[in-house]
């Protein structure tokens, strides 16, 4: 019985992905739904989704705005330049950034690196983290050093660039500790660490190349000499990025 609902979900599901269509974005706020057979930056050749047995529909990219697939890639069309010209739009797909917050509130000094995969909705993402000052306590603000390797999500939408990034990697960090004795002397010392980041940012497309990045990370798990530790030495931080759209 168990096996015939799988059956049955998996007949349901198929259909939905067979039945897949292409979304193009005019500048007049109107949406064609079709099947695009060829596209280059000057011209879309497509099959409407309500006319399948039509022929081929050509539409100039000078009233495209953009074009979502069906496989989530997405295509944005530059209206301030004509691409029949010869003129070649910049493929802007690295980011490079700073963290505003990070030197205020943690006293660090924070540097971003982000490279989307074509024009799709995943990139890798480096960051890496200097320690600017040796705290007491084990904290970011007690952090030597952070680097790490992760992917991001760009959650796609309907019309435009992403708002919403979410982001997972495994970090490699290293921050001060201070042990004490019997004699209650400060022993400075040093522990290196293994997480799980969990990270979630918005990003706001001031113009083309620059953009505000205002997020969060999650320290998820990390391993030390007594296992595995939730959240340590901290949780959560609070970040506001500057990212340069190259």
């Amino acid at each position: 019985m168990v096996e015939k609902k799988i059956v049955l979900a998996i007949l349901m599901i198929i259909p939905l992905f067979l039945n897949g269509q292409d979304l193009i974005y005019k500048y007049d706020n109107s949406v064609i739904e079709g099947l695009i057979q060829e596209w280059n930056y000057s011209i879309v050749q497509y099959i409407p989704k309500d006319q399948p047995n039509s022929e081929p529909h050509f539409l100039s990219t000078h009233y495209i705005d953009s074009i979502r697939f069906q496989n989530g890639q997405f295509e944005k069309f530059n209206s301030l330049e004509h691409h029949d010209t010869g003129i070649e739009q910049k493929d802007r797909r690295t980011y490079l950034g700073i963290g505003l917050l990070d030197p205020v509130i943690y006293t660090n000094l924070r540097f971003t690196y982000e490279r989307r995969f074509g024009t799709g909705s995943l990139a890798l993402f480096i960051p890496l983290t200097i320690g600017l000052e040796d705290k007491v306590y084990d904290s970011e603000r007690s952090l030597k050093y952070r680097i790490g390797l992760g992917i991001n999500f760009h959650v796609p939408r309907k019309q435009g660039n992403s708002l919403y990034v979410i982001g997972f990697g495994i970090y490699g960090f290293s921050f001060n500790l201070y042990d004490y004795n019997y004699n209650r002397e400060s022993i400075n010392s040093s522990k290196t660490f293994i997480s799980l980041t969990n990270s979630h940012s918005f990003r706001i497309h001031v113009n083309e190349w620059l953009i505000l990045a205002p997020g969060i990370d999650f320290q998820l798990i990390s391993p030390s000499s007594n296992g595995l530790n939730y959240g340590y030495p901290y949780f959560w931080s609070l970040r506001f990025d500057i990212l340069f759209n190259l």
